[in-house]
């Protein structure tokens, strides 16, 4: 049976720091996850903490810093990160339904398979985030940016919310995407699109090893949308 840890001893370690914390959380791989859901974390500092799995529906954390920080299978329904600064976090099916994002720094996040319903990322700094499998139903982008941005299967996304972004243009699109959405563009501009089982890499990059999994390196690669690609 998973050990149980109340609330108040979660926040007591987490008071330590990120060496006090995460050491914990390797130690006990086992522990169920801690809730600090309604908690006060305002300003606070998180960079590089492993919060994979913690439960944080509501928790209050306007301009806090999570720069790095693991929030994989995250509970963050509800919660209040408006200026916050999440970049590149991990940010992999975590819950995001309801969050404010709001002009928070989102650029390089992991958000595949997450689900951000109804989240607020107006303003917010979206650049060479990953959503590919996320599920954006009724999330608002409103001059948010989205250069470098990768959507690849991403589920629920409409044209208005794109146009509504600031660089949309300038993302990465799976081909299949783009003829749903029906986005306006010249024939010229430039539109990155991807074909099934395409992977972006870095044409400065070293070749990869055998053994090694190509990376995606969002904001290097463009081409032109090939309108008569069916």
């Amino acid at each position: 049976m998973p050990l149980q840890m109340t609330s108040q001893q979660h926040l007591e370690i987490l008071s330590r720091g990120e060496q006090a914390w995460n050491r914990r959380r390797q130690e006990h791989p086992d522990e169920a996850a801690p809730d600090l859901s309604g908690s006060q974390f305002p300003r606070a500092d998180f960079n590089g903490f492993d919060l994979h799995g913690v439960v944080l529906q509501r928790a209050y954390l306007r301009e806090a810093s999570l720069r790095g920080a693991c929030l994989r299978q995250a509970d963050l329904q509800g919660a209040y990160l408006m200026g916050a600064d999440l970049e590149q976090a991990e940010l992999s099916q975590a819950r995001l339904v309801a969050a404010n994002l709001n002009g928070a720094n989102l650029a390089g996040c992991a958000f595949q398979g997450a689900d951000l319903r109804e989240a607020d990322c107006g303003g917010a700094d979206l650049s060479r985030a990953d959503f590919t499998d996320a599920d954006l139903h009724g999330v608002n982008l409103l001059g948010a940016n989205l250069e470098g941005a990768c959507f690849v299967r991403t589920k629920r996304l409409s044209s208005r919310q794109l146009m509504a972004a600031r660089n949309w243009q300038k993302a990465v699109f799976h081909r299949d995407l783009v003829l749903r959405l029906d986005l306006p563009f010249a024939r010229d501009a430039e539109l990155c699109v991807l074909a099934e089982g395409t992977e972006i890499t870095d044409s400065n990059q070293e070749p990869a090893s055998k053994n090694e999994k190509p990376s995606r390196a969002l904001a290097t690669l463009s081409c032109s949308l090939d309108p008569t690609l069916g």
